[in-house]
């Protein structure tokens, strides 16, 4: 035990309470007829609280399928190719967010993680609490509590937190978050990392499972679906912030890497122009 006199940090705990961090993109009540096929660059949490046992979500590249129960939730991770049946009468409540690392990226992306929870009918009841008042300024406290409390518990399921490795490429992480476009050039990424781009291509494939290209895709959809998400924007608009040469060029983009049209997003979000 000890002394009062004396004082012990915990720098390591420190650190590791800051290794997460929470980005919201929706957060709404769902309970509608849809079937679709897409890949988005954040993470999805279904929150199902009454279900007819008929809708289902299924990963594309493995088959694993779930029909969704009441009381159950559904994590599917960053980049999963997910086919979605869902029913009237299937009522849930449907996130949409990215777990930040200190270096910018995303916690789960590339991790191809779908998983099931049952028996959580005491986390959904307090999340349809928070939701019978979401004005109370208190409740914003609570649902990001309750998220981050659902989150961590499928960090374990991450066979390596190679993220931990990518702590020297901060910069270049927070360039793919906020600045990659359709112009940016391996040679480019390989300044910020001060390496050649050789050299960057063979670490961020080795630290990552995938290789540089494929991530600089993934960041430029990222931004593209965020940048969508604001009605204020035309898709014209957004092909020029991202740099494209024209609008054809940046839905043919967008298509490819979400299965979706940037009209097609839209519509499905219910973002009305």
């Amino acid at each position: 035990m000890l002394k009062f006199w004396e004082k012990k940090d915990y720098i390591e705990l420190i650190k590791k309470m800051n290794l997460l961090s929470l980005e919201m993109h929706e957060c709404a009540e769902v309970n509608f007829f849809c079937e679709c096929t897409n890949t988005f660059s954040f993470n999805r949490l279904f929150v199902v609280f009454e279900s007819n046992g008929n809708s289902y979500i299924e990963q594309v590249t493995t088959g694993k399928r779930f029909y969704l129960q009441t009381g159950s939730t559904y994590f599917i991770g960053s980049a999963v190719e997910l086919s979605c049946h869902f029913e009237k009468g299937t009522h849930f409540f449907s996130f949409h967010f990215d777990t930040i690392a200190p270096t910018g990226e995303e916690f789960f992306f590339n991790s191809d993680l779908m998983i099931e929870e049952t028996d959580s009918h005491e986390w959904i009841d307090e999340v349809k609490k928070i939701f019978s008042n979401p004005q109370d300024p208190a409740n914003v406290i609570r649902l990001k509590y309750l998220l981050m409390q659902k989150i961590v518990n499928y960090l374990p399921e991450l066979t390596s937190l190679e993220h931990e490795k990518n702590l020297h490429n901060k910069e270049l992480f927070a360039f793919f978050r906020n600045y990659a476009d359709a112009q940016t050039t391996i040679a480019d990424l390989a300044k910020i990392a001060k390496m050649s781009p050789d050299t960057l291509s063979r670490s961020f494939s080795k630290h990552n499972g995938i290789t540089i290209k494929r991530y600089l895709d993934h960041s430029i959809a990222a931004r593209a679906s965020k940048l969508l998400r604001d009605p204020s924007l035309k898709v014209k608009e957004i092909a020029q912030i991202l740099n494209f040469q024209n609008e054809y060029y940046f839905s043919r983009f967008f298509k490819r890497e979400t299965n979706q049209t940037p009209t097609e997003f839209r519509k499905n979000f219910g973002i009305k122009l």
